[in-house]
This record gives structure tokens, C-alpha cells and sequence, in this order.
């Protein structure tokens, strides 16, 4: 052996040795048999990591649980406020959808469903001048599929008869109605055999990738069924006497159940293009609303832009469902969204909080207060600040003004006599400054808007959906309408014929891919 070598295998043995002290060390700290070979560190690796997996998903189910308390005790907290206020003689005004986030479905007997935060003026009601009216289309556009000709043959008047070389066109009407059947086509795959007459084996011709049973139906099919059930919001039995009595298709409700299923399947990659385009919009809106599965509470999530909807269903309210869905979250967008603790957890470039919101609450104010002018002067506040960006435009300077004036109001916020009335005031003001460098970021850019309705209107059909059917009877079957409706209200909001748009995803999906 030569120097060399021997050098070398000294070093070998002290980097061996070394590895051997700084692994018992390792073990010593992780309170570990120093003795212990790699295949049981390797098993006591993944015994720790599975239980660390099941404390995390403990820890989200305990962080749920008290979100659900919280917003329990904050209910009871203000049935309680309302009780000693009645035993004290104090009347408070009743939480309406026009002075709180109570829906307009839950209003008081008598109150109407819909009322308007915004003042009256003196224009007439109707379409205002330069209003663009809507008509039926041209009738150039019209497919026609036959031509009729109305000849006068004799005169009503005298009855002489008429030259008929000598008729000009005076008038076109259309007819447009279904065909006397709207029955569907039926193709009737024969598969032939044979055998080859050069190694004599058995030869089969192949059924189209789309024919996989006795009794197939085609995209056509599925995505009717899809755009019926998610979109029209008709429940499954509803809906297989529809397809049976006109169009003669005698489905099952477990066969649309699992239509929907396969559709959900072959959309994957458009909601994964969805997605990235809402993540690579620079301004979007999200709101989250209650969807009951088997009768257990779940959240359905809303995330839209002017173009795109993208809807996700979890069991949790929590913000793992957002850093689940933007895992590097949505550094380069301007977020609309109301004042729930998770969405001020997600890495964005600015927030916008929903003015139409604090509208609602400073009004419940406005009622309760009416010794006060604070709560006047902060709506006036709002609504100046909407009244300024479509006056002046946006600016950085129009924001830092009324983030000064709102400051300044927020500060002079009114001492009362009656602890409970100020007790409400004090955390509707908390709120307001947590919050209030959120407030008129609207003011700063142009296609930034003051209020989230836009994601609120994205919400409004899966309550629809709820009041027609109750519920969904799995995670699955919400699933699948999330994934359908995002793409039926991406393809509305694109100017595209959703039904055509659902047949796209039937014909080109391929479901196995994803099984």
C-alpha cells in the first residue's frame, strides 16, 4: 500500500468515525436507543410523521371547532344584548339585511327582501337616456330551415283574381318552433370477427374509446344532463322525467349521478387553467357561503375575476383551504373580499375590503344612534369616496385623503351613556381599525371596485341550488357541481354558449386518465 493510499484510508476512517459520533448525538437528542439500526430510525421516521399528520389534522378540526364556537357565542352574546336591553327599557333596531350580513332570506316578517343603501334621486324609473336597449336578433341572423310564400290569390275586395308574375315582397315573419320529434340519435355499433389467415388467431374490430357497454350515451348527453343539473338547478328526479318524456331517454338517477361524476372527472385541466387565470389576474373577488352534505355543514368557496369563476368545496372554513388552493399565494392581486379573519392570511399585493358591507353596518349605527351624527357622516364618508373615483378617477393621493379623513372620524368616535350601545359601537370601530388601511384601496386603482358584489352574485346560484334540492348528498356530488359551474360561469362571463361549452369538456375529457 502505498503513502497515498494509507493517508486515504486514514481519512476514510476518521470521517466514519466522525459520522458514527454525530449519529448516536442525533439519536441521544431525539431521545433514541443510540443502538439502533437505519431500518428502525427509518421506521420510527415514518411512525412520527403519520402522527404528526394526524396532531396537524386535529389541530385544523380543534381551529374549525372554535371558529364554529366563536361565531356561536357571538351570537348568543348578541341575543343576550338584545334581552337585557328589552329588561332595561333600551330598543334596539332589528337585524335586518339592510343594517347587518343577515341574508335577505332570513328577514323579519314584513321586512322587504330587498332594500337599497343608495339615496332616491329625482330621475324617472326605466332606462335612463344612452341606455342600450335589447332586442331580438336581426333576422338576417336567423338560421332558417324553410322558406314559405304567402301569395294573395284573389282581391278580398272584389274578388278579381290576382297576376301572380306581378308580386313584389312586402313583409317577413318567422316561425320558430321544435321539430316533430326531438328524439335522439341512436348509432348501433356492430362488432365483426374474424380470423387471420396467417396465424390463424381470432380478430375483433374495436368499439370507439366511447362506447364501453351495452347502452352508452354520448357527450352531447352528458352534457345536457350537466347543464340541466348544475346550471337550471333541476333535482334528479325532475330531471330524469324530463329527458324520458321529451326526449325519450330513459335514465336512471343513479346514471346522472354518475354523468356528473365522469364530467367532473374530464374537467380537471379546464379547472386547472381556471385557476391559473384567476392566479394570474391582478384584481379578483372571493366570499365563502354554508353547503350542507349529508347533513353536515361544509363551505363552498368562491374565487372570481371579470372573466373567470373557480369554485372549491371543503368542510373547512379555515385558511388551509386557501393555502391549499394558492399555495404560493396571489402576491400579484388586488383581493376583494369581506372582513373574514383567513383571507388577510393569504400573500397578496393589497386588500379591498367590501364597502357595501360596512354600508350595511354603519346603517344599523345610523338606526341605533339617533342622537348621533357619527354614523351619518362615515356612510357619507363611503360615499363620497365612490362618488370621488367616479368623479376624479384613481389616484394615490385621493387614497391617502380619505384614509386621512376616515382616521380622523374613526378617532371622534362618540362616548354613550348606555353601556350596551357602546359596547356595539366599540367593536364595530375595533373592526373599522383593524382594517382601515383596507378601506379605500379602491381609490388607488382604477380596476379595483369598492364592494365584493361581484363574488356575492357568484354565490347567489349555489343558494338557489340549496333552496331547490336541501342538499348534496356526498362530497363528491358538491364537487362535481363546483367544478361544472365554474366552468358554465367562466364560459357565461366569456360570451360562450355554456351548454357548448360543456360539450367541449364531454368530448375532449379523458376521464380514465384521471381514475
Amino acid at each position: 500500500m502505498t503513502k497515498a493510499e494509507k493517508s486515504l484510508q486514514k481519512l476514510e476512517q476518521k470521517i466514519i468515525a466522525l459520522l458514527t459520533r454525530r449519529r448516536k448525538m442525533m439519536l441521544r437528542m431525539a431521545g433514541l436507543p443510540d443502538s439502533l439500526l437505519d431500518a428502525d430510525i427509518y421506521r420510527k421516521v415514518i411512525e412520527v410523521s403519520r402522527e404528526l399528520a394526524e396532531v396537524k389534522t386535529e389541530k385544523q378540526s380543534m381551529q374549525d371547532k372554535l371558529i364554529a364556537k366563536d361565531e356561536e357565542i357571538s351570537s348568543l352574546k348578541e341575543r343576550l344584548a338584545i334581552a337585557e336591553a328589552r329588561l332595561n327599557g333600551v330598543k334596539l333596531p332589528t337585524a335586518t339585511s339592510k343594517n347587518s350580513s343577515l341574508p335577505s332570506s332570513k328577514n323579519p316578517i314584513g321586512v322587504k327582501h330587498t332594500n337599497s343603501l343608495r339615496e332616491k334621486s329625482n330621475r324617472k324609473t326605466g332606462g335612463q337616456p344612452g341606455h342600450t336597449g335589447a332586442t331580438h336578433a336581426p333576422i338576417e341572423d336567423i338560421d332558417v330551415n324553410d322558406v314559405k310564400k304567402v301569395y294573395p290569390l284573389f282581391c278580398p275586395f272584389c274578388g278579381a283574381p290576382i297576376d301572380q308574375s306581378k308580386l313584389t315582397e312586402k313583409e317577413i315573419r318567422f316561425l320558430i318552433d321544435f321539430p316533430t320529434s326531438l328524439l335522439p340519435i341512436v348509432t348501433k355499433y356492430i362488432q365483426l370477427v374474424g380470423k387471420c389467415e396467417k396465424c390463424g388467431k381470432e380478430v375483433k374490430g374495436e368499439f370507439p374509446a366511447t362506447v364501453t357497454a351495452p347502452i352508452c350515451y354520448g357527450p352531447r348527453v352528458e352534457a345536457l344532463v350537466a347543464y340541466l343539473s348544475t346550471f337550471q338547478d333541476i333535482p334528479f328526479k325532475r330531471l330524469t322525467e324530463m329527458l324520458d318524456t321529451l326526449f325519450g331517454i330513459p335514465l336512471s338517477q343513479g346514471s346522472v349521478s354518475n354523468m356528473l361524476q365522469r364530467m367532473r372527472k374530464k374537467s380537471k385541466v379546464p379547472m386547472e387553467v381556471i385557476r391559473q387565470m384567476f392566479m394570474r389576474s391582478t384584481v379578483g373577488g372571493a366570499d365563502e357561503s354554508g353547503l350542507t352534505i349529508d347533513g353536515d355543514g361544509n363551505w363552498i368557496w368562491v374565487f372570481q375575476t371579470e372573466v373567470v369563476t373557480y369554485l372549491v368545496v371543503d368542510p373547512s372554513r379555515g385558511e388551509k383551504v386557501l393555502n391549499m388552493t394558492f399555495p404560493e399565494g396571489l402576491q400579484n392581486m388586488m383581493l376583494v373580499t369581506d372582513r373574514w379573519p383567513s383571507y388577510f392570511n393569504l400573500l397578496v399585493k393589497d386588500h379591498q375590503i367590501c364597502i357595501a358591507h360596512l354600508l350595511r353596518n354603519t346603517f344599523y349605527f345610523v338606526q341605533l344612534l339617533t342622537d348621533e351624527t357619527w354614523p351619518t357622516e362615515l356612510m357619507e364618508l363611503f360615499r363620497n369616496a365612490i362618488e370621488a373615483k367616479y368623479k376624479e378617477g384613481s389616484s394615490k393621493e385621493l387614497r391617502q385623503k380619505y384614509d386621512d379623513k376616515f382616521d380622523q372620524l374613526l378617532q371622534r368616535a362618540p362616548r354613550l351613556d348606555s353601556e350596551i350601545y357602546q359596547e356595539k359601537l366599540d367593536t364595530f370601530v375595533k373592526g373599522l381599525q383593524k382594517h382601515k388601511s383596507h378601506v379605500f384601496t379602491f381609490l388607488e386603482y382604477q380596476d379595483v371596485p369598492a364592494d365584493n358584489n361581484a363574488s356575492e352574485r357568484a354565490v347567489r346560484p349555489i343558494k338557489t341550488k340549496m333552496k331547490v334540492s336541501g342538499q348534496f348528498k356526498s362530497l363528491d356530488g358538491a364537487q362535481a357541481y363546483a367544478s361544472i359551474h365554474s366552468i358554465v360561469q367562466t364560459a357565461r362571463k366569456n360570451g360562450q354558449n355554456p351548454y357548448l361549452a360543456l360539450v367541449a369538456v364531454a368530448e375532449n375529457g379523458a376521464a380514465a386518465d384521471w381514475d
